[in-house]
């Protein structure tokens, strides 16, 4: 009404200025027990960078499929880490830090930032990436938090990252060591954007097995923004869960009866289940398009060897999930994968198996982190 008055006033005096119409907002996030704690959004969603020029100042292979909106999110946010500097400017005096600071991702996205097969539009080994996962030092959290709130200030809406009265207090309670923030899901560009979370942990990955990640951190370049190749696929192989025994018949009606570990029952009688498909899909591609080496981009057995060397459980839990892969060459034939790619995957499935000392006795009872949140078995 305010509004309208105005114009009206207007335009019965070239003295006074009509006021710019107001514009829209939508509310992404409204706190139901706290009103105040809202989010809005002006709309249409705006972006301030072309993200394949970002990708080339990282870069970053021309190949990696950032027709993905989570990709295209994660180069965004790999910039502004390197280019804090430039962010600074971008806010107009705000500054959220004089240096870069150093985040790695893992998951889905990190295999599509490594392999050419993970990148080609409906092939076999392609997948969809529905989040983003990173690793960030523990000394610089509080850093990190700033730039990803920051982010649709200085590069446009449509990369904006915000935190819930629940996020701010889960991300508090573990001091540093994680941080719970959510962020905009575009990538139907018809509807209206979704919310998505995103996890960010800090020096290691702590899941049904622990992986130490403060090394791949120091160079973010020379892994390709990545937790690198071997920490990939140990973070993959770690997964592993139990069902008891009288499940197996749903577990087959569910078609996930591929995921059952050649271990045999545990007490309780219990068996032993592996990684989902898609995670089976991400090593099926590093295997495929790596070879074995030293070099950035070779998956380094030594590496593994010595790793796993120190930890026979988890050695046991990524041979089981290896084995698991190799004895699957039907279902991996049933994603598409011709039969000279699949050759190639398992003659690097049998020399990895080799690498990996057989662990010196085997446990009754899960050897696995069993305190620890894990995907579902859904039946």
């Amino acid at each position: 009404m305010i509004q309208h008055r105005l114009e009206c006033r207007a335009e019965s005096s070239r003295s006074v200025k009509k006021v710019a119409p107001a514009v829209p907002k939508v509310t992404i996030h409204q706190d139901q027990m706290h009103p105040a704690d809202r989010v809005e959004l002006e709309v249409p969603l705006t972006s301030r960078v072309v993200v394949d020029d970002l990708r080339r100042d990282l870069g970053i292979s021309d190949w990696v499929d950032i027709g993905y909106f989570h990709m295209k999110r994660a180069v965004v946010i790999l910039w502004a880490s390197q280019n804090v500097t430039r962010l600074n400017q971008m806010l107009n005096g705000a500054k959220i830090s004089d240096r870069p600071m150093n985040l790695a991702l893992l998951g889905g996205a990190a295999f599509k930032m490594h392999c050419r097969s993970s990148n080609v539009a409906g092939g076999p080994l392609d997948r969809p990436v529905n989040d983003l996962d990173f690793v960030m030092e523990s000394k610089r959290s509080g850093d990190v938090k700033k730039l990803l709130l920051s982010l649709g200030d200085a590069l446009g809406s449509e990369f904006t990252h915000f935190m819930t009265s629940f996020d701010r207090r889960w991300t508090a309670l573990r001091g540093g060591r994680r941080i719970l923030i959510r962020a905009l899901d575009i990538s139907k560009p018809d509807e209206a954007p979704q919310i998505t979370s995103m996890d960010v942990i800090a020096d290691r990955l702590e899941l049904c097995h622990i992986i130490d990640l403060r090394d791949a951190l120091r160079e973010p370049r020379e892994n390709v923004y990545t937790i690198g190749l071997e920490n990939l696929l140990l973070s993959k192989c770690q997964f592993i869960t139990c069902i008891p025994s009288s499940d197996l018949g749903r577990l087959k009606e569910a078609q996930q009866d591929f995921r059952l570990l050649d271990y045999g029952a545990l007490n309780d009688d219990r068996v032993v289940i592996g990684m989902e498909s898609k995670d089976m899909k991400d090593v099926c591609a590093l295997l495929l398009d790596h070879e074995f080496g030293e070099g950035n981009d070779e998956l380094n057995l030594g590496y593994l060897s010595r790793v796993l060397g120190h930890d026979e459980k988890f050695a046991l839990t990524v041979k089981l999930n290896l084995s698991n892969i190799r004895r699957n060459s039907a279902l991996i034939r049933s994603w598409g994968v011709v039969e000279a790619d699949l050759q190639r995957i398992e003659i690097k499935l049998d020399n990895l198996l080799s690498a990996i000392r057989e662990p010196g006795k085997k446990w009754s009872k899960p050897w696995w982190n069993i305190d620890v949140e894990t995907p579902k078995v859904h039946l």
